[in-house]
């Protein structure tokens, strides 16, 4: 996310509801902001793992765990906390429009189905081997034991 997270553990509770805004139809927001239409309760989960700067910014790697399911919820989420996701075109607010690709991804799932459950597990792609623009300056937490922790 954008700048530097300054809690190491957070809950952001926020309720989420359709944005009736001329042009900002596609959004979410969040209660309170004028056109948010049928806001309903929202919780996620925020765990820094490492502070760092992204193409000289500063920035935060976060662990984001959903406790609810709505549509853009930790786009949202991170935004209305003053830390849109880099790469996040849409959430912040139009400015952010130089990386590759937003900085969101699901490195771990897990599905019950009723019948059984269903683990997957994808690599964190936000490492400099993988991406030069990452630089950690300070890891907080490894995401490997952070996973484990949460199951």
């Amino acid at each position: 996310v954008r700048g530097h997270v300054s809690q190491s553990r957070m809950t952001i509770d926020y309720s989420i509801g359709k944005n009736t805004t001329e042009g900002m139809t596609h959004m979410m927001c969040i209660d309170g902001t004028e056109g948010c239409e049928n806001p309903k309760p929202c919780q996620s989960e925020l765990i820094v793992l490492e502070h760092g700067s992204y193409s000289g910014d500063p920035v935060t790697k976060v662990l984001l765990q959903p406790l609810t399911g709505r549509t853009h919820q930790l786009r949202v989420h991170c935004s209305a906390i003053g830390h849109p996701i880099v790469g996040d075109f849409t959430y912040s607010h139009r400015k952010d429009s130089t990386p590759y690709r937003m900085m969101l991804h699901a490195y771990y799932l897990r599905i019950p189905t009723g019948t059984e459950l269903i683990e997957v597990c994808a690599p964190d792609p936000f490492v400099p081997a993988m991406d030069s623009n990452w630089e950690p300056q300070r890891v907080t937490r490894r995401l490997d034991d952070t996973i484990q922790e949460l199951k």
